[in-house]
């Protein structure tokens, strides 16, 4: 459904304003009381845009005396062409004067694009057309869908398709009630089956999101109770009887449910649980997750308007701006929510969980209950009641529209390489458009491998490690599966390998690699080189990132950091490296479990230099950013303030990301000894390591208990990147220099602290140190 104001714009270009351009732009919706008004008649792009504005937390008003300006407009549009798709058009709607972006959507003509009629009817999702458009996906995806499928091939997300796990709920006591019968569901010991599990025991998993009290939970206490008598249906958090309900509905009799399948507040059985996220997800039936829900109570069911569901069509005119709208230009339209998805799904509460990631990973497909429709989700479909067969395939990263990525997608040669071509712009940008049009023989000169389809073949000839290829492919999923995770929430810090454990184990499998804190043995140096996001709220910069007060993983991992803005990994690459590792090693919590809980770790690498350098704190507009000086210029200062010969004050250096300024206050100091560790280059930029070196006595037992610690070599834990620009060519150079002799009347001299870092390498070059 359209709104007045929505149609008048598109079809007779009301409010259209000239921008020095040929595409469209226009004045849109003039307070928020009338953006009201056409939410309340249901546009579908009024009704984003408002949620948009709700989100901002901008107080509005009555929109007229709110507003700045002499124009008053509330919102504005703008409609261009999309390269490469004929027909094809992107509407654009913005805070007026801002660059706030409040949706963008996708207008393609309508007989170029055929999606099924949609007529959802009822005002909730716990109806019966919902339920059979939730079994035709299940059924669909078990009797046709090749990769969701259990295998025993290690490829696949399932290794023992016989897998059940230790405990599940029964849920008999639900199918067999009476209309007196109290009704009870009993926590089970599978391993009591013994002979009677004949055959492999479908079960569901729920994904939801903690939160409010959970009366009911199975500890030590009362877990005779739960499997001798079982619980009262009555007494469990609503999301959890919807689970069961519809785990019933669908013929199943069996649900597996963190809290009541974990003994809480036992350690043990936590701790050997929890390494088998893999195969109790991954084995599942299907997991449902209570997408929409902020906590335990609030179930998967709610009231909705189903026509808000139902496709829309728009009549555009695509005169130019320099014309009045002309009926000849005029097309019917049908619209497409691109951001549709990461609002319902995405970014959805029980989505911004940390351990929930690998269960919808893992899972061979998910029903998602969503605000006010049901949506799919496995290894070959992305589906929901509005796109029942499929989304198409657009998606808007950082204001671009592109292909569509599949969050549910874990294999390399396909997920993985689709993530780089895309990430790479490999396919679109015009220099690579001409490389795709020579003929195969380039890709056989070359040497490529024959597997690849004609296009894939050419197409990874434009990557520049393509060397690597295929790994390569394995190595981008996993950067694109840690950085969104990196950025979603725990209950508790200390959880931040364990519950990604699950995804680690899967792709272990599949590259055969050693497991290294979060990263990958092979091509461990380039990996180092992650950095936390910068976060940029209100013209300022924001420096939330903490470090675990608790230790959890080692200083050179991105696990050893939280940050609301997320990191982003380390481009994995054999090319350009300044460094390179000897020795890597770490001690787990639990014997020979490398997945899960850590005590210490440390590496041992090779540099061919060492700078040190001096933090700063620099201040402007009312912002504060960090930069970093080579000491010998800090020093140098010193010399002109005694009156003696100088070369001026350099400027500090503010590309720089710190990985917890909060917590690593520490090196402001003036006595604590920083290190920049040029590491590799990349697109120019120079990129090095920043370093704070221990005491002796700030190595912990645990770390000095590892058989590569060395107590000779020097020790460094890792407080942030820094890149340098390729226009700043002399600071590259110095970098890469040995630290000018200064002064012997300064006390603290870099060429002391270097002569010590060298000790026991009078035969090699470079400098030998241990990260922990």
């Amino acid at each position: 459904m359209i709104c007045q104001v929505c149609t008048r714009m598109l079809r007779a270009h009301s409010g259209k304003q000239w921008r020095g351009t040929y595409d469209l732009f226009f004045d849109h919706q003039i307070s928020l009381t009338e953006l009201v008004l056409s939410y309340e008649k249901s546009c579908c792009f009024c009704r984003v845009i408002l949620s948009e504005v709700k989100k901002l937390g901008r107080i509005l008003g009555d929109a007229d005396d709110a507003l700045p300006g002499e124009r008053k407009v509330l919102t504005c549009a703008g409609i261009s062409p999309i390269s490469g798709w004929s027909d094809t058009f992107r509407l654009d709607f913005k805070l007026y004067n801002s660059d706030t972006r409040l949706g963008t959507f996708i207008l393609i003509r309508s007989d170029k694009l055929k999606p099924p009629t949609r007529t959802p009817i009822h005002q909730n999702t716990k109806s019966e057309e919902v339920f059979q458009l939730a079994k035709r996906w299940l059924s669909t995806c078990r009797e046709t869908h090749n990769r969701c499928k259990k295998t025993d091939n290690k490829d696949s997300l399932h290794t023992d398709p016989k897998f059940t796990p230790k405990r599940l709920v029964d849920l008999h006591g639900l199918k067999d009630k009476g209309p007196k019968k109290e009704i009870k569901v009993k926590v089970i010991l599978t391993e009591e089956w013994g002979e009677r599990q004949e055959h492999n025991c479908d079960y569901i998993t729920l994904s939801h999101r903690w939160g409010g009290h959970i009366g009911v939970r199975l500890q030590d206490s009362n877990k005779a109770q739960y499997e001798s008598e079982g619980i009262d249906f009555d007494e469990l958090p609503k999301t959890f009887r919807d689970a069961m309900e519809l785990t019933t509905m669908l013929g199943l009799s069996y649900i597996w449910i963190d809290s009541l399948c974990i003994i809480q507040h036992n350690r043990e059985d936590w701790l050997s649980q929890s390494i088998l996220m893999d195969k109790i997800y991954g084995s599942a039936y299907c997991n449902i997750s209570a997408t929409a829900s902020k906590d335990s109570h609030g179930g998967l069911f709610f009231n909705r308007n189903p026509e808000n569901l139902w496709e829309d069509d728009v009549y555009l005119s695509t005169s130019s701006v320099s014309d009045d709208a002309n009926p000849a230009t005029t097309q019917r339209c049908t619209v497409i929510d691109p951001t549709f998805w990461d609002r319902q799904v995405d970014s959805a509460p029980v989505n911004t969980r940390g351990w929930v990631l690998q269960e919808r990973l893992i899972a061979p497909r998910v029903l998602h209950f969503c605000r006010d429709q049901i949506a799919w989700e496995c290894s070959e479909l992305q589906a929901a009641e509005c796109h029942p067969d499929g989304l198409p395939d657009f998606q808007v990263v950082s204001g671009s529209i592109v292909q569509r990525r599949k969050v549910k997608g874990l294999d390399p040669d396909i997920d993985g390489r689709k993530l780089r071509e895309a990430r790479k712009d490999l396919h679109s940008s015009t220099k690579n458009r001409q490389l795709l049009s020579l003929s195969h023989y380039l890709a056989n000169d070359l040497g490529f491998a024959v597997q690849f389809h004609e296009m894939d073949r050419r197409v990874s000839i434009l990557d520049v490690d393509r060397n690597l290829i295929p790994e390569i492919y394995a190595y981008e999923l996993w950067k694109h599966v840690v950085e969104q995770y990196s950025s979603m929430d725990l209950t508790r810090e200390s959880d931040k390998l364990i519950a990604f454990s699950g995804i680690a184990q899967v792709m272990a499998r599949r590259i055969d690699r050693q497991y290294i804190a979060g990263m990958w043995r092979e091509h461990l140096e380039s990996q180092l080189l992650w950095y936390v996001n910068d976060q940029f709220q209100d013209g300022r910069f924001k420096y939330a990132s903490r470090r675990s007060h608790d230790y959890r993983a080692p200083s050179f991992s991105w696990a050893a950091i939280d940050s609301p803005s997320g990191i982003t990994y380390g481009e994995i690459t054999d090319r350009d490296l300044l460094i390179s590792i000897s020795k890597v090693e770490v001690i787990p919590e639990e014997d020979n479990d490398y997945f899960g809980l850590l005590k210490a770790g440390l590496l041992t690498l090779k540099a061919n230099n060492l700078r040190e350098v001096q933090m700063e704190i620099i201040a402007s507009n009312d912002t504060i950013r960090f930069g970093w000086r080579f000491m010998e210029d800090v020093l140098y200062q010193e010399i002109e303030k005694e009156g003696m010969a100088g070369r001026g004050v350099k400027r500090p250096y503010s590309n720089v990301y710190l990985d917890s300024p909060v917590d690593d206050d520490d090196i402001l100091n003036t006595t604590r000894q920083i290190f920049c560790l040029p590491a590799a280059s990349s697109d120019d930029y120079l990129l090095c390591l920043l370093l704070k070196l221990l005491e002796p006595q700030e190595v912990s037992a645990f770390e000095q208990e590892l058989a590569s610690f060395d107590q000779k070599l020097p020790s460094f834990k890792r407080i942030g990147l820094a890149k340098v620009a390729p226009y700043d060519k002399v600071i590259q150079t110095r970098l890469k220099e040995q630290p000018e002799r200064l002064d012997k009347k300064i006390d603290r001299a870099p060429a002391r602290v270097l002569s010590r870092l060298r000790e026991g390498l009078e035969q090699e070059k470079g400098y030998k140190i241990q990260i922990f």
